[in-house]
């Protein structure tokens, strides 16, 4: 583990040097041993009729009871009986109609092509970009292309040690399982050779084995991990046929150390994190100018094709909640679950100073992470301000997500200052790179 921290860390110093220079229905009974059911589409609105028949039954036999005693009835009495029967009549039949229009919306429902999950690219951002912390922030790519730069970087370092950048490899350049099995494959090769050191069958991989080719030879980084180690490739002929093998030299074989610590290292090692590049854009705004909402690329969005069919259930189930009693928690509970939509936030801060400075966070981050960026920016970092929210107030509770603060998928939030104001709220660097809002 001290080659990965110590390998980590020169490359930290190399850059620094560098850049130096559920609920009870309304309408159900009061019962406790009667569960309310759920009926969704046209069906729900079919019992929502019985239900309203019977309070209508209900209603009239209680005015004949309120009359039953009397001999006569009234005019007056006759008159309020007609009115109250009339409102009943009126009443059931706009329920009719509502559940009506429920039913009939559901029905025809369809998966369709949808705005939000294919919006336009825009100059607000073209695409969520990420680093890493061993190739520093100042490469910032799309996803797949840093995945890419990453392994051009990796390999680049292989050398006299090269178990480290390919340890990184196997971890960091793979999906979970594949690297799972690699991983397992390769220690178990280690393990038998250091229980058999003076063994060759041990220290010989025949390259065509299919089980070898689809555990090690198609994994990232399982070849060079191997041949780190001291595997090397070499052909075995036999009469007119040849097999070609990964083979260790007894001598590789029997240095224990530099095997037992590539094992260690392997077993050591996790991905390194992809982080979320904040991509910081600096915006001059005119007076009173208003900011336009902005066009977020697709990998805003966390929906695919199948995920679609979903939406449409999850809809059925909000019309629902409509006649549900809900508590608190779960209506919370239930607006968090609706921020699945999202993985990103592309977070607008306007200064006083008529600025404006842009960065795109995920949803799950803290808003102390938006207030330690801002930071970062000021020509005053150790300047004290308040974070509003044109919505909700003042922003307290840092501790909270975006998500759960319904900061997504974009927001403008505006930096109030506490005390008085210097002329330049942002630093010279940053300013440096700003450019008028209208023009981006």
């Amino acid at each position: 583990m001290d080659k990965l921290k110590n390998f980590m860390k020169s490359k930290k110093v190399d850059r620094h040097f560098k850049r130096s220079g559920q609920g009870a229905k309304l309408s159900d009974g009061s019962s406790s041993s009667s569960k309310p059911s759920v009926v969704p589409g046209s069906m729900q609105g079919a019992h929502e009729v019985d239900r309203v028949h019977a309070s209508d039954v209900a209603a009239q036999a209680a005015l004949k009871r309120m009359y039953a005693g009397e001999a006569t009835v009234s005019s007056s009495q006759k008159k309020i009986q007609m009115m109250a029967q009339r409102e009943l009549e009126q009443e059931r039949r706009e329920r009719e109609s509502t559940s009506a229009q429920f039913a009939n919306d559901i029905k025809n429902l369809r998966v369709q092509d949808t705005v939000v999950h294919e919006l336009d690219h825009s100059n607000a951002i073209s695409a969520v970009k990420f680093t890493c912390e061993l190739l520093g922030d100042d490469v910032a790519l799309p996803k797949n292309e840093l995945r890419s730069y990453l392994e051009s970087y990796l390999r680049e370092e292989m050398g006299e040690e090269g178990v480290v950048p390919a340890t990184l490899m196997i971890t960091s350049l793979n999906n979970s399982e594949p690297r799972k099995v690699a991983m397992e494959t390769i220690r178990k090769y280690l393990q038998n050779i250091l229980e058999n050191q003076s063994d060759p069958k041990f220290r010989k991989i025949r390259m065509s084995n299919k089980a070898f080719q689809e555990r090690v030879l198609a994994v990232k980084g399982g070849r060079e991990f191997l041949e780190a180690v001291g595997f090397e490739e070499m052909e075995d002929k036999n009469g007119e046929l040849s097999e070609r093998y990964l083979v260790m030299s007894e001598e590789a074989a029997l240095n224990d150390a530099r095997l037992i610590q590539a094992l260690e290292l392997l077993d050591g090692a996790t991905p390194l994190a992809l982080k979320v590049a904040r991509d910081t854009k600096t915006f001059t705004l005119k007076e009173g100018e208003k900011i336009s909402s902005p066009k977020l690329p697709p990998d805003f969005f966390n929906l695919t094709g199948d995920e679609l069919k979903r939406e449409q259930e999850r809809m059925n189930i909000q019309v629902d909640r409509l006649t549900t009693m809900r508590t608190r928690e779960m209506r919370e509970k239930d607006a968090k679950s609706a921020d699945y939509r999202y993985k990103y936030s592309l977070v607008r801060v306007r200064t006083p100073d008529r600025c404006m400075i842009q960065g795109v966070f995920g949803v799950q981050e803290q808003l102390l992470a938006v207030r330690e960026w801002i930071h970062s920016l000021l020509a005053s970092p150790d300047a004290e301000f308040d974070l509003k929210d044109a919505a909700t107030g003042t922003l307290k509770d840092e501790t909270k997500s975006l998500a759960e603060l319904g900061l997504v998928p974009a927001v403008t939030i505006h930096l109030d200052y506490r005390g008085d104001v210097d002329p330049s709220i942002l630093s010279t660097d940053v300013m440096n790179d700003a450019i008028p809002f209208s023009i981006q």
